[in-house]
């Protein structure tokens, strides 16, 4: 049984806790505070907004380089021999 919660570190995980009046906050074995779940889902949806960005910039650079490759052979190059 813990007796006092305040900074008290689990000695299997090396989790501490803090307790304030308001919150109950958790820090991992580095001294970094665990995320809240609001805090991990507004970085799941800046990870998937960065990850749909650069889809989107590499789906117009094969749009370029399909141009490109046209443009060559209708000049007669084989952009496969420069």
């Amino acid at each position: 049984m813990i007796e006092e919660m305040q900074n008290w570190v689990s000695p299997r995980l090396q989790v501490r806790f803090e307790l304030s009046e308001e919150t109950l906050t958790l820090y991992n074995p580095q001294g970094q505070p665990f995320s809240s779940p609001l805090e991990i889902e507004q970085q799941l949806q800046q990870e998937r907004s960065r990850a749909e960005q650069v889809t989107a910039e590499l789906e117009e650079e094969r749009r370029k380089t399909k141009r490109l490759e046209m443009l060559l052979r209708e000049a007669g190059i084989d952009g496969d021999r420069l």
